[in-house]
């Protein structure tokens, strides 16, 4: 999976945004951003060739959510939707 420095600007400024990014840091911040890119850093076609169920991505979210300690409602959806091309 990718990491930060490979993000596109908008996945970057999804991050930066998200309560708490700010506070992790050193393996923590790479572990959290590992879950980050698996929850919303690809298509559907993506993540089909990577061989994960739509099951497995909203285990990912549900495990950043839990983690940040904040609710799905609190994720920026629609910047999220325009970044992947759905809008």
């Amino acid at each position: 999976m990718a990491g930060y420095e490979d993000w596109s600007e908008g996945m970057r400024d999804l991050w930066d945004n998200n309560p708490g990014t700010e506070y992790i840091d050193g393996w923590e911040e790479a572990w959290a951003q590992d879950v980050f890119d698996r929850a919303f850093g690809h298509t559907a076609e993506e993540y089909d060739a990577l061989g994960l169920t739509p099951d497995d991505v909203w285990a990912a979210r549900e495990e950043f959510f839990d983690y940040m300690g904040m609710a799905d409602d609190q994720f920026d959806w629609e910047a999220w939707r325009i970044e992947m091309g759905y809008e």
